[in-house]
């Protein structure tokens, strides 16, 4: 298997269950303001802190504070 590079466009891990599914996505650019019919958790595992808009809310993705978004 080719090693994973940054922001390749595929999850580099996922986990499947009866409370659905989880991916880890290593992304090194910018998101784009979209929806998803299902909660959606950021944290991050590494790097710099980086903020997000929510709405009309900032919030800044650190390594103690997350991000919990419902649909």
């Amino acid at each position: 298997m080719p090693p994973m590079t940054i922001d390749s466009g595929k999850p580099v891990s996922i986990l499947q269950g009866d409370f659905g599914h989880a991916t880890v996505n290593l992304i090194c650019r910018p998101l784009v303001a979209h929806a998803h019919a299902h909660y959606q958790f950021l944290f991050k595992v590494g790097d710099a802190d980086c903020g997000f808009r929510v709405g009309a809310q900032e919030c800044t993705l650190t390594g103690e504070r997350a991000i919990c978004l419902n649909p």
